[in-house]
This record gives C-alpha cells, sequence and structure tokens, in this order.
C-alpha cells in the first residue's frame, strides 16, 4: 500500500503564512503560536531519513520490522508533530541539544517500544501517541503490505479506534483535529477533548 498523504500535507500548509521556517538540517516548522511558548509553533515535519538510518531503526525496534508504508514515510519525513504535539508519529532523535533548532527533534520511536505494557503483542509496533490521554498508536507487522492502525490505551492493550491504512489515520485525523484550531493555530476550546472519546 502506498503512502498518500497530500491530503495532510494540503492542510497544514495553509497555517505557512503565520510563519515557517525550514532549519539547516531540513526540518520545517509551521505557525509560530508564540502564546504557547516563545519558541512554539503548530507543527513540526522533521527531515527524511536515509535508507541506511531506516535499516539501523528496523534492526533496533522490538520487533524487528517495519512495515512498508511507515518506511516510505520515514523517507519523506523523519516524524511529525501535528497541532501543537496533540498527535505525533515518533522518529528517530539525532541529536539531544536542549536548546537551538537542534532540539527540535521527534519523539523516539524506540523507547516507548521498549517500555509498552507486557500484554502487548510483539508484533505490534507503537509508532505515534496523543497527548490528550497518553494513548498510543501501532501497527501490526504480522501484516508488513497492509496494516491497520489502532489506537490503544496508554499501559493497556485496550483498542480505542482503529484505521484501515497508515494514510486513513494520519489523513482522517489532521482533517478532524483542524477543526479545533482557529486560523491563528490555537485551540479554539480547551476543555474539548482532542481525541474522539
Amino acid at each position: 500500500m502506498h503512502l498518500q498523504i497530500n491530503e495532510t500535507l494540503s492542510v497544514l500548509g495553509k497555517w505557512k503564512e503565520k510563519g515557517y521556517r525550514e532549519l539547516k538540517n531540513g526540518t520545517e516548522i509551521i505557525c509560530h503560536v508564540p502564546k504557547n511558548g516563545p519558541e512554539a509553533w503548530l507543527h513540526k515535519i522533521y527531515a527524511p531519513l536515509p535508507e541506511e538510518a531506516i535499516n539501523v531503526l528496523e534492526r533496533n525496534v522490538v520487533t524487528k520490522k517495519v512495515p512498508l508504508v511507515l518506511k516510505e514515510f520515514y523517507r519523506k519525513m523523519n516524524g511529525i508533530n501535528l497541532f501543537s504535539d496533540v498527535f505525533c508519529v515518533f522518529g528517530v532523535r539525532t541529536s539531544y541539544v536542549r536548546t537551538g533548532d537542534e532540539s527540535i527533534q521527534p519523539y523516539d520511536l524506540i523507547t516507548p517500544n521498549l517500555e509498552r505494557h507486557i500484554e502487548c503483542p510483539k508484533s505490534w509496533l507503537i509508532f505515534g501517541s496523543y497527548s490528550w490521554d497518553g494513548s498510543e498508536v501501532v501497527m501490526d507487522t504480522a501484516e508488513l503490505e497492509y496494516p491497520k492502525v489502532f489506537r490503544i490505551e496508554r499501559w493497556t492493550t485496550n483498542i480505542l479506534q482503529e484505521w484501515d491504512s497508515f494514510s486513513d489515520w494520519l489523513n482522517s485525523e489532521t482533517f478532524r483535529v483542524q477543526t479545533l484550531f482557529d486560523e491563528n493555530g490555537y485551540r479554539i476550546d480547551r476543555s474539548i477533548p482532542t481525541v474522539s472519546l
């Protein structure tokens, strides 16, 4: 299954007029939201991973397999943080500095897979999360070509939602969450959950 995320990128593009920078390492930051913090940005799209880095990543994840669609995603971007971290796709951290542009890094894919719930199936790859409730996003690597995507409760294996594909998940969640933000990139009503209940 091919990655189809042009719909997501189109949604993110509309905020570029509110601020846009491409960092030296190729990471794109979109829509400066200074009320959230002086260096806060609504969206962060991390620079693509080279093929060797994807191979190293696959050797280091618990499942020892990365679905084809996720590899294709990493060839385009090393993770993504959307809507001030409402939800994200993990990537590979290449720096641990705490200040400056180099500190803008994706959340690490390896850590949540090492710290996974004891009952979490070994074939499940935790590749993303939601900030509202800490729920995690997983793919079953037993199906490398057409894996479904599941949102699960943190520290359990309870499935909260499912999507037919990675592209369906990313596009539909981007469209859903954008309605919770105004044209300047701020939450319209902070009491409204940013996850589907």
